[in-house]
């Protein structure tokens, strides 16, 4: 089962979008997990098929491995409250990737409909012995940005990214596909603030440390407990 992850803010009606788009297009059910703040009271009396976390305010980046807690997939999707899933039976598509592993010791991605939507992976999945191997997920350091860009380092690395041909849509106004809304505007002004970028170069020898953990994983075939 894929586990989808995320937090959300000032967004129900774009958290219904999602989870009616992965209902839809899903062979099995994924889990879908969200993080809400506890200021946040835009959720309020409504109902979603989702598992909602409440919680304190967040750095960005700590609410991926907060909501890791929860889940119960094997595979784990790093995902954004912005997306929409348009490809039938995607889910399959990432189980097979993954079935043709047999250290699981990969990343996978899909095509966010971006300039370089094949390229660049904006909604990452890797397996959970990914995550037991390194002995996290997503470092707590960023304000904005660079979720996917750790992973996708550190999956250039090892030689362990594939792209799947499925389309999981960021509607993102970057590229004109969605107002500047609040979160929006919050999330440039933190990043214009703190400048993660910089946290980034500093913590280039972790990235490694992480791959170097990996490495020595590949060729070792998982076996679930």
């Amino acid at each position: 089962m894929i586990s989808i992850i995320f937090p959300t803010r000032n967004r129900p009606n774009e958290l219904l979008r999602l989870i009616e788009s992965f209902r839809l297009h899903s062979n099995v059910q994924p889990e879908i997990l969200c993080y809400v703040d506890y200021d946040d009271h835009s959720y309020d009396g409504r109902l979603f098929d989702a598992q909602i976390i409440r919680g304190p305010q967040l750095v960005l980046s700590a609410y991926w491995d907060t909501l890791l807690r929860f889940a119960t997939g094997d595979l784990l999707m790093a995902s954004a409250d912005d997306v929409i899933c348009r490809t039938p039976g995607w889910d399959g598509m990432v189980e097979g990737a993954f079935a043709q592993c047999p250290d699981k010791i990969l990343m996978v991605f899909g095509n966010d409909g971006g300039p370089d939507g094949t390229k660049y992976p904006t909604s990452p999945i890797v397996h959970r012995r990914w995550i037991e191997t390194v002995g996290r997920w997503i470092p707590p350091y960023f304000c904005a940005d660079y979720i996917d860009t750790w992973l996708y380092d550190v999956a250039k690395r090892i030689n362990r990214i594939q792209f799947v041909p499925f389309t999981v849509e960021h509607i993102h106004p970057i590229w004109n596909k969605a107002p500047l809304d609040e979160t929006y505007r919050r999330g440039n002004e933190r990043r214009q603030a703190q400048e993660p970028w910089k946290a980034f170069e500093l913590t280039a020898r972790e990235r490694e440390s992480e791959s170097e953990a990996l490495r020595a994983a590949m060729d070792s075939s998982w076996r679930p407990s």
